[in-house]
C-alpha cells in the first residue's frame, strides 16, 4: 500500500509506543513512502533535530531514498508546501492515504484532498492494512492489530 507519511506522524512512530507499528509496517514492506527529495530532506532535518548520530542519519537516508522502501518522485511544483505538498504526492504517486499525527495537522478533511485520498491517523492505518492482509494472506499481524 502506498502512503504519503508526514514528517510529525514519523518522528510520533520513533517517540510514541503506539504508532511503532508504523515503522515496523513500511520496514517489513507492508507499506510503500511516497516521496519526493523535498519530503527526504524534511524527514532527515527531523531525525538530527531528534538527535540522531550521524551514522543513524545516513542509514535512515537510504532507506528513505530506497526504491524498496519508497516510491520517489520529482521535485514539486515551486510553492508547494505542508498539506498541499502532501496532497500533490498522493496525487502523483497514487497513495492511498495520506499519515498524520493528529492535533499538529489540521484534521481531515482538509480541503482539496485529492480524489479518493484519504487523512488517516497511525492507528487507521494499522486497521487498514491489517484488513487488507487478513483478507489476501490470512491471519493479520499482531503487531499491526494493536
Amino acid at each position: 500500500m502506498l502512503v504519503v507519511l508526514t514528517p510529525d506522524a514519523l518522528g510520533h512512530a520513533l517517540l510514541e509506543s503506539e504508532a511503532v507499528g508504523m515503522v515496523q509496517a513500511w520496514r517489513d514492506q507492508r507499506i510503500r513512502l511516497v516521496v519526493d527529495r523535498a519530503l527526504i530532506l524534511r524527514y532527515l532535518r527531523l531525525l538530527r533535530r531528534l538527535a540522531l548520530p550521524e551514522r543513524l542519519l545516513r542509514w535512515w537516508g537510504w532507506w528513505l531514498g530506497s526504491p524498496e522502501k519508497a516510491l520517489i518522485l520529482p521535485d514539486p511544483p515551486v510553492g508547494l508546501a505542508g498539506a498541499e505538498h502532501y496532497r500533490h504526492l498522493a496525487g502523483v504517486g497514487g497513495a492511498a492515504a495520506i499519515v498524520y499525527w493528529p492535533g499538529l495537522v489540521p484534521a481531515p478533511p482538509l480541503p482539496g484532498t485529492a480524489e479518493g485520498v484519504r487523512w488517516v491517523t497511525p492507528q487507521e492505518l494499522f486497521a487498514g492494512v491489517a484488513t487488507a492482509r487478513s483478507a489476501s494472506a490470512g491471519p493479520a499481524d499482531p503487531e499491526i492489530t494493536d
